[in-house]
């Protein structure tokens, strides 16, 4: 069977400038790696785009990544907030959130996101 027919609701043409509808936040640019090379498996599959943004990398690059558009985007604090700061992406459509290994993600850059997660609900599991 042709999997293109089993595509999840959320699947549509993404205009310039809309953010992520997934966010996964990590403490590490290597866990960011590994996050994105499985999510990319998976996206691949249902038509999602999946961007990976990690201090360290080319913030060119990656701000061209998001510019093009992505459903998923997984990112370190630090970089996520330079990319938000650049204009290449905003959080306005987040509305799944991970913080992977949160106890590691406390620190300065995390707290910038605070203000930002007041308004989402929150499932712990």
């Amino acid at each position: 069977m042709d999997s293109t027919k089993f595509r999840p609701s959320i699947c549509f043409r993404l205009t310039k400038g809309e953010g992520p509808i997934g966010l996964i936040l990590v403490p590490t640019r290597e866990l960011a790696l590994q996050i994105y090379s499985e999510a990319k498996k998976f996206g691949k599959v249902y038509g999602l785009q999946v961007v990976c943004a990690y201090g360290g990398g080319n913030r060119y690059e990656q701000s061209k990544a998001f510019d093009a558009g992505a459903e998923i985007a997984i990112a370190t604090p630090g970089r996520m907030i330079d990319m938000i700061k650049m204009k290449v992406t905003n959080l306005e459509r987040v509305t799944y959130l991970v913080l992977d290994e949160v106890s590691q993600l406390k620190n300065e850059k995390m707290a910038q996101f605070f203000p930002c997660f007041k308004q989402w609900k929150v499932l712990r599991l």
